[in-house]
């Protein structure tokens, strides 16, 4: 079984999860290669098919067992703001060693943006800061995608 969460506040304002609801999955929970990682969010939150854009972020221990699964974002046609602050505290309360985010383009193009470039950078820069590596940024665009890692972009 995997974890999907939401960020909930408490009476005093201090982000918690809250355990939206549990996945089977028939797969290891061991995320090794994107194919999985597509697999994965497609069948959880149907990426492929959603008319606006999501950014997934999958929390990994250190052995890369997957410990959660968050929409981090939801924007429109053409875009969905992804803020490091919104990824990491996820990443942080979840107590994630790596992180994997995966993003949908509604168009069908798995090419990523000049934008998907940039917050993939601040990204994984913040999580140098405070020690959480992103393992991998996917694009999926309909039975495409493409994964920094594979690209060797990382």
């Amino acid at each position: 079984m995997i974890n999907m969460y939401s960020l909930r506040l408490n009476e005093d304002k201090i982000p918690y999860l809250c355990k939206e609801r549990e996945v089977a999955y028939d797969g290891s929970c061991r995320m090794q290669t994107p194919q999985a990682i597509v697999d994965l969010v497609n069948r959880c939150f149907d990426l492929k098919h959603l008319a606006e854009e999501h950014v997934i972020m999958i929390g990994l221990d250190a052995r890369k067992n997957i410990i959660g699964l968050f929409d981090t974002s939801h924007g429109s046609l053409a875009s969905a703001e992804c803020s490091p602050n919104n990824v990491m505290k996820r990443a942080l309360l979840c107590s994630a060693a790596t992180i994997i985010l995966a993003h949908n383009h509604p168009s069908g193009d798995a090419e990523p943006s000049h934008d998907d470039i940039v917050v993939c950078e601040n990204i994984k820069e913040a999580g140098k800061l405070i020690g959480i590596k992103l393992d991998d940024f996917i694009v999926i665009g309909g039975d495409e995608y493409y994964s920094f890692f594979e690209e060797k972009l990382f």
